[in-house]
């Protein structure tokens, strides 16, 4: 059913259904898939497109445990959540 291309939450993102990303990324966990810094600079963006900037934050923290390193994709993500929210103001 799903293939193990870190590009499916990506585009899964880009239109904007964050719980099918949330889904994939749940499988790869499952299935001992190992996440890249693309899968979760997906699922990072497709919460803060959603304002979700909180649930966002969790897999910054998770981009640690997993010894990857936050780029500057991932922080444009995050200022992005933070202006949806009308929040730009606060910073991570």
């Amino acid at each position: 059913m799903y293939s193990s291309e870190p590009s499916k939450p990506q585009n899964s993102s880009m239109v904007g259904d964050h719980e099918m990303s949330y889904r994939f990324y749940e499988d790869m966990v499952f299935k001992g898939i190992k996440r890249d810094i693309l899968t979760y600079n997906a699922l990072i963006l497709g919460l803060c497109k959603q304002a979700k900037t909180k649930k966002a934050a969790h897999f910054v923290k998770e981009l640690d445990k997993e010894n990857l390193v936050p780029n500057s994709s991932t922080f444009s993500a995050l200022i992005m959540g933070q202006c949806v929210r009308r929040s730009a103001d606060c910073g991570f």
